[in-house]
């Protein structure tokens, strides 16, 4: 899934919860920065998986502290991500 797809999901998120898109960047600090309490964590989490089509554990996503951070970690569930790998392991058997 294209990185900027996955941005432009997580920016829409957030500022329908009213997070000043001036404070919106890579190194932006979901809970510290953009003031995303327990509740409004948990309920992007279920966002993203639902909108992406994507599962993420609890450890990969609480490790995910940044919004650069949280971008990697979905790009790297996406199926086109997967499908990506798996033909480079394809390949590498011939």
């Amino acid at each position: 899934m294209d990185r900027q797809y996955i941005e432009n999901v997580l920016i829409d998120w957030l500022e329908g919860k009213r997070v000043d898109r001036t404070l919106i960047n890579p190194e932006s600090r979901l809970i510290e920065d953009l003031n995303l309490d327990d509740s409004d964590h948990a309920e992007l989490r279920l966002y993203l998986e639902k909108e992406m089509g994507i599962s993420i554990g609890d450890d990969e996503y609480l490790k995910a502290q940044t919004v650069k951070q949280l971008i990697d970690l979905v790009a790297s569930k996406s199926p086109s991500s997967q499908d990506d790998l798996e033909d480079e392991y394809d390949h590498y058997g011939d």
